[in-house]
Formats: structure tokens, C-alpha cells, sequence
């Protein structure tokens, strides 16, 4: 009997060492994991490699050998200090004989340890028994990988329109890679206020920490930005919105932050204001129309003005009318015009249009303009624009002299330039006094 034990225990040795980084502890008598693929990759015997930040998905084929009840199958990673990483299917029934398949997600944390191994294990469990398959993971950096580690708004509760906040941004270096030139920018959209900042360069946390950098490059910093809070900002919730590019502009990530701002009170029953389209594209040496329909549902005639803000640094605007008065019951339409500067970024840029009726702000309403770069026929159909006016200046002023001449040529000899006399004319000369 004891020889019998040492042989089973003999035997499970070199199984283990057989299979190497992928185990299967088979423990139940009424059900069988089959197989595992991550990523549909049926691992056999070697380390799977991911990526931070990578979505593993599972599929775990299990056979039934008897009929069971409240089954479940579960993946988790070990070793994530911040907290789980795990999935786990609903409760379901085995049927002797049958093979079902369940399938799984797994998010690998931006945050993890990178470099190291770790077990993925894919567990099968009822009240009374288990069944577990491990597999090996290798995590790795990826080349160009930042994250947000953290957003702090200064003040940290309601904030007065007119006021400013302070946007406390913790850029931290995720990747393999040296990060150079990374752009932070925080922006209300909804109030079109916006502000940039830089960080020259993040190391990676493996040259941080095993000092190969020089003592004053770290693989996380912060920047800092204000944000001034317009005085005819309406009261309530808004979105701070943190967008940071990296890897020469290739990759960005984002992540938003609410305040609460204290401004302008409004009775909106008194107008209704709405607006054809919130986004446009605009173009260089194009306009653009934004059309506006404002409604007074009021007992009064109402004078309402329109105005855009949040335009001047990418494109120019003008409003037609600007003003205009509006009876009981009554609509008006006011056009906003857009023209993108020859030199504006491509891309969408935010700005608003305020509604007022005298100094109590009726609407403001958050549109988008989206630049698009003059394309090489724009350019070839303006210079053939211009070459053809001059042309026509040019055939205008051949005209004029062609037609001067054959004036000169009708009334005067070319060779005297004496008047000519013809037959049957008689002219008359009368002396000088």
C-alpha cells in the first residue's frame, strides 16, 4: 500500500514537470475542464505573454461525467495588489455526457507589476467539489503606455461663475518606452474654456527604479492648470474633461472630473432657443452657418442679442442679426457665421453662442467647428480664380485700346496726322481772333 502511494506520488511529480506552466488539478468525479484558450490560443505547455492593459478572453470547454447542480465556473489572476482581477459565470446545470462551453474576460490593470509571471486560474466548482487549470502569465510593458494616476479641481466644492479652478494633473509613464513632449489639456466643454500644459519627458519605472536615469528624470509628474470659469456661466454640474497625448501625438487618453459651479440664474420659460446642428465642418476661406430659431413664448415683445465666444483663437465669426426683436408668441432665425484661420489646427474645436435678452443670459448653447485643412485643389482652384480675373482685366484693357485706335485710325491720316477730307464733305475755316 505504501509502495502504491509512493508510485501515485511519483507519478503526480512528473506530470507536473511534464506539463510545466500549465496545470490541471482535477478534483471533481462529475465534471472534466476540458480545454482553456485565452485569446483562442489552446495553450499547451508554455507561458502566455500580455500586455498591460490587454482583455484576455476565455473560453473553457467542460465535459460532464454526472448530472450536477449550481456550477460554476470562475478565472481570476493572483498577485494584483490593488484588488481583483477575476470573472465568474452564473450559476448553471451538467448534464452527464455533454460538453458546454463558457466564456470569460479578464482586464489586465495599467497598474500591474510588469515583468513578472503570474497564474491565471480557471476554477469549476459546485457545493462539493473543484476543479482548477492554471496557466502561467508573462506581463509586459507596452511600448507608449501613459496613465492618469490622478485629477484634483481646486476648490473641491461649489465654485462662483467668474472664478477660477485648478486642475492637478499625476501623468505616470506605463510603458517601455521614454515619453517626450506629453501635452496635458483641461477643458469645460460646455463652457468652451481651455488650457495646455507640457511635461518635457517620463522615464520608464524600470530605468527609475533601477538608476539608469539621471537623479532629476522621474517616471511621474504633474501639471498644474487654471481655468477661469466665464462670469455668465449658468449654475450646475459641468464636466472637466483631461486629455493627455503622448508618442507624438499618436495616442491620448482621457478621463473627466465634475464641478459644481454657482452662476447665472435663468427663467428659460420665457424663450425657447434651439439650433440646426452642433457641429460643423469649417473651412479656410469657407463659411460656415449655424442657424438659430428663438421662440418668445412671453407676454412681451422681447429683444434678444446673440453673440459666439470661445471662437477667437482658431476662427472667425459673425452673427446676422445680431439683435433682433421678437413678439408674443412669436420665432426669429439668427445666422452664426464661421470662417477657420489660415493657420488653425485640423480637428474639432469647441466654442459657445450666448443668448441674452439685455443682461439676463437666456441660453448658452456648446457647439463644435471642425477645422478641415485646405485641400491642394482649394489652393489650385483659388489661383485659377485669381488668373482668371486678371485675364479678364487684361481683355477688358486690350478692348479699351483696340477701340481707341480704330477711333484714332477713322479720323486721322497715318501719315499727316492731319485731318482727312472725304468727297461730298464740306468744312469750314474760321481764323483765330
Amino acid at each position: 500500500m505504501n509502495n502504491l502511494k509512493m508510485f501515485s506520488a511519483l507519478a503526480l511529480m512528473l506530470l507536473t514537470l511534464v506539463v510545466g506552466s500549465v496545470a490541471v488539478f482535477a478534483a471533481s468525479p462529475d465534471y472534466d475542464i476540458q480545454s482553456v484558450k485565452v485569446n483562442n490560443v489552446d495553450l499547451a505547455g508554455a507561458t502566455f505573454d500580455v500586455e498591460r492593459g490587454e482583455v484576455l478572453n476565455l473560453e473553457i470547454l467542460v465535459r460532464g461525467i454526472n448530472t450536477v447542480d449550481d456550477v460554476r465556473v470562475k478565472a481570476e489572476i493572483d498577485g494584483y495588489e490593488h484588488g481583483d482581477i477575476e470573472d465568474r459565470t452564473s450559476l448553471f446545470e451538467i448534464e452527464a455526457g455533454r460538453l458546454y462551453k463558457k466564456t470569460l474576460n479578464l482586464v489586465i490593470p495599467n497598474d500591474i507589476d510588469a515583468s513578472e509571471v503570474y497564474t491565471l486560474r480557471v476554477e469549476v466548482s459546485d457545493d462539493d467539489n473543484e476543479e482548477e487549470f492554471n496557466i502561467n502569465l508573462h506581463i509586459d510593458e507596452q511600448r507608449h503606455n501613459l496613465g492618469i494616476f490622478d485629477v484634483i479641481v481646486t476648490p473641491n466644492g461649489k465654485v462662483s461663475a467668474g472664478r477660477p479652478i485648478f486642475v492637478d494633473t499625476r501623468i505616470e509613464n506605463l510603458g517601455s518606452m521614454k515619453e517626450e513632449d506629453v501635452k496635458v489639456t483641461v477643458s469645460i466643454p460646455e463652457l468652451g474654456v481651455t488650457a495646455s500644459g507640457y511635461i518635457d519627458e517620463l522615464v520608464t519605472e524600470i530605468a527609475e527604479d533601477n538608476g539608469t536615469s539621471d537623479d532629476d528624470e522621474e517616471s511621474s509628474q504633474s501639471v498644474n492648470l487654471a481655468l477661469r470659469i466665464p462670469e455668465d456661466a449658468l449654475s450646475g454640474n459641468y464636466n472637466v474633461k483631461v486629455d493627455v497625448e503622448f508618442n507624438r501625438g499618436n495616442d491620448i487618453i482621457s478621463t473627466t472630473e465634475s464641478v459644481s459651479i454657482e452662476g447665472v440664474e435663468v427663467d428659460e420659460d420665457e424663450a425657447v432657443v434651439s439650433i440646426d446642428t452642433t457641429s460643423k465642418d469649417v473651412r479656410y476661406g469657407e463659411e460656415s452657418t449655424y442657424k438659430l430659431m428663438i421662440a418668445n413664448i412671453g407676454d412681451e415683445r422681447a429683444v434678444y442679442s446673440v453673440e459666439v465666444d470661445g471662437e477667437d483663437l482658431w476662427a472667425n465669426s459673425r452673427v446676422e442679426p445680431s439683435f433682433v426683436t421678437v413678439d408674443p408668441d412669436s420665432t426669429a432665425e439668427v445666422k452664426v457665421y464661421l470662417t477657420a484661420m489660415k493657420d488653425a489646427s485640423a480637428g474639432s474645436h469647441a466654442f459657445v453662442v450666448k443668448v441674452s435678452e439685455g443682461k439676463t443670459l437666456v441660453r448658452e448653447i456648446a457647439l463644435n467647428g471642425n477645422v478641415i485643412q485646405s485641400s491642394v485643389w482649394g489652393g489650385i482652384r483659388q489661383a485659377l480664380t485669381v488668373i482668371f480675373v486678371v485675364l479678364v482685366v487684361l481683355l477688358v484693357v486690350l478692348g479699351v485700346v483696340i477701340a481707341f485706335k480704330k477711333m484714332s485710325s477713322d479720323g486721322f491720316d497715318e501719315e499727316t496726322t492731319e485731318p482727312t477730307i472725304s468727297e461730298g464733305q464740306t468744312y469750314y475755316y474760321y481764323p483765330r481772333n
